[in-house]
């Protein structure tokens, strides 16, 4: 799925998905799971010379494969939730204008308090993103035009189009 936005600049499912601390955060963990029950399969010992506490069964790593399983399962609901969230987003989306009002930075962590009109109504939102403050230190200051993209179903939700796109249209 993709849309045309900023003078006619796509914004793909896939580019938003992919810069989504969230669902990068669920994919390592996925992976760190996965990798952790290879390590672990070599483990695996019959010796007779180790004692029982310290061997580790077939059973017990049929039982880990079942919670990693499970936690597995967990992680592509979230995946799954997330792209739902993010396709809602794209395709009741509308392009509206809004300006910084706040910008609260703590270490790495940025607060950008963003108003805008949706329907009549006067929106401010707060996001919390992480790992960009060089981006938006430099980039974005209060009082500045920005672009976002509100679902209009649920308004409070937006994407920032500044953060996608280096130059406004």
């Amino acid at each position: 799925m993709q849309l045309n936005y900023l003078g006619g600049r796509e914004l793909k499912l896939s580019s938003l998905m992919l810069r989504d601390i969230f669902i990068i955060s669920v994919i390592g963990a996925l992976i760190m799971i996965w990798v952790l029950f290879l390590v672990m399969s070599s483990w695996v010992t019959d010796d007779p010379a180790l004692p029982v506490e310290e061997q580790m069964t077939s059973e017990d790593l049929e039982y880990i494969g079942l919670v990693f399983s499970l936690m597995s399962i967990a992680q592509v609901g979230f995946l799954a939730w997330r792209y739902r969230l993010w396709s809602r987003l794209l395709s009741n989306g509308i392009e509206l204008r809004g300006r910084v009002v706040d910008i609260e930075t703590e270490g790495e962590i940025v607060s950008l308090k963003i108003a805008y009109t949706c329907e009549g109504q006067e929106i401010t939102t707060t996001k919390t993103i992480s790992g960009l403050l060089p981006l938006y230190k430099k980039k974005i200051s209060i009082g500045e035009e920005v672009r976002v993209l509100v679902n209009t179903k649920k308004p409070d939700r937006y994407l920032m189009l500044n953060y996608f796109f280096k130059h406004q249209a």
